[in-house]
């Protein structure tokens, strides 16, 4: 072989080394672009089932509550980004029906309890919460003020609605708020049972149980002889069109415990009402298992504190304004009535207000949340080694088998009681009679003053 040739050899080893090397760096780039794709599906269906999650807390919970979407951190969203519906319809973005602005492209960014609004029509709730987040931004608020191009969602006395913030005021966006409904319904819950909550391997394990109903039923027919693990009654969240890999998934009751203050790590889980309604039924169905739910017995009171409130303000609104100086504290009031047990008084207002209600809405409300107050009756134990008599264990000790029994005793009590509808009906008139009378005493003050 000749040196020219053996110089053509090794060149053509070399070339063909360099493709080799070029192609893997080549396969190297493409793999790494398909992880980055991966990761970024990965994070899209996360903030996807989020986003499902929060809309289901918000649009079907139990509570009255509100919740605040802005535009997506995009930057092909930039152009939208504090633009009123006037020019985005300029813009060929949007046409009448607003069918353009999706729930795809916002986020929300916060949710909170309508309670602090209570007594305002739809508009001046709107406006206060306009207010609120301009002015007296929340400690936990970490978005920007409240702008153009951001959407508030109210859930109201079991009614949703949507609506755009614009240059003036604020537009309806009742498309936007039927998908973000259909975002939440995408959402589905589902619940197990394992006879080894801590290894669902060991031992038998069902999932897909669509009712707790069902899973009670399961978790009762579980035979002793083979548990080598401790039992236990699971949900499952999960988000149509992402992997079960992704899936919320928490037992409720494991062994001899129903752990709803675990639960407080899981928000998304806790407040969703499938999950509240389950708690409730599976406390109902095992009274002998321990319940540690201290966080979420503090919330229900809290939250049970702002409906009395709320309740008085609507009855009442005139003696709640002469009597009520810090509405706040008033809440806080309630609540250590509540927490502490002192509920009579309580009691005594809702069944006033059921009997002399202004209204169908108020007597209902009273109903409500009587029967809310049910649950807290400390004095039932001491009731029965002090009651008199054993027929009168009804949270009030020693009250005797006479009382109330006497149609005289009856008699006094009515006297002396003046019906709610009487109270307001006086007290507007008062109002009434000041509006008269200050304009005449306003043309007194401008006589004398022209007199002197």
């Amino acid at each position: 072989m000749t040196d020219n040739q053996t110089e053509k050899q090794k060149v053509q080893e070399l070339t063909d080394k360099d493709v080799e090397l070029t192609m893997m760096d080549a396969q190297k780039e493409i793999d790494a672009l398909q992880d980055s794709e991966t990761e970024i599906n990965k994070s899209q269906e996360q903030h996807e089932a989020s986003d499902a999650r929060k809309a289901a807390q918000l649009l079907h919970g139990s509570m009255d509550k509100y919740g605040i979407y802005q535009l997506k951190k995009n930057p092909e969203l930039d152009k939208f980004r504090f633009e009123g519906t006037e020019s985005l319809k300029r813009m060929g973005i949007t046409k009448y029906n607003f069918d353009t602005i999706v729930p795809e492209n916002y986020e929300q960014v916060y949710m909170g309890e309508l309670s602090e609004f209570r007594g305002r029509t739809q508009g001046e709730t709107l406006g206060a919460i306009y207010t609120k987040f301009n002015i007296d931004h929340p400690a936990d608020y970490k978005a920007h003020s409240l702008s153009v191009s951001d959407i508030v969602v109210l859930h109201e006395n079991r009614e949703n609605s949507a609506h755009f913030v614009d240059t003036f005021g604020f537009t309806g966006l009742p498309q936007f708020l039927h998908e973000l409904e259909e975002k939440a319904e995408d959402l589905t819950v589902t619940f197990t049972v394992a006879e080894c909550g801590e290894f669902h391997d060991i031992g038998a394990y069902y999932e897909d149980i669509p009712t707790i109903e069902d899973a009670i039923r399961i978790y009762r027919k579980l035979d002793p002889a083979r548990l080598n693990g401790v039992p236990a009654i699971g949900v499952n969240l999960h988000v149509e069109g992402t992997d079960c890999l992704e899936d919320d998934q928490v037992d409720l009751l494991t062994g001899k415990t129903i752990d709803v203050d675990f639960l407080n790590y899981m928000p998304d889980v806790r407040d969703h009402p499938s999950v509240q309604d389950a708690i409730k039924k599976l406390v109902e169905a095992f009274p002998e298992k321990e319940v540690n739910d201290r966080e979420t017995k503090e919330q229900k009171i809290q939250a049970l504190a702002g409906e009395l409130d709320r309740l008085s303000y609507d009855m009442d609104p005139y003696e709640y304004g002469d009597t009520v100086s810090d509405q706040e504290a008033q809440v806080q009031r309630i609540a250590e009535d509540i927490r502490n047990g002192n509920i009579g008084h309580l009691q005594n207002f809702l069944q006033t207000s059921i009997e002399e209600g202004t209204d169908e809405n108020s007597e209902q409300r009273a109903k409500e949340l009587l029967a809310k107050l049910a649950e807290y009756k400390p004095l039932a134990k001491i009731e029965e080694m002090e009651e008199q008599n054993y027929n009168m264990i009804d949270n009030v000790l020693n009250n005797g088998v006479e009382k109330f029994n006497r149609k005289e005793d009856k008699q006094k009590l009515q006297q002396g009681r003046t019906s709610l509808k009487e109270r307001l009906c006086t007290k507007q008139c008062e109002v009434s009679e000041k509006q008269v009378r200050d304009p005449q005493d306003q043309n007194k003050v401008k006589k004398n003053s022209r007199e002197m």
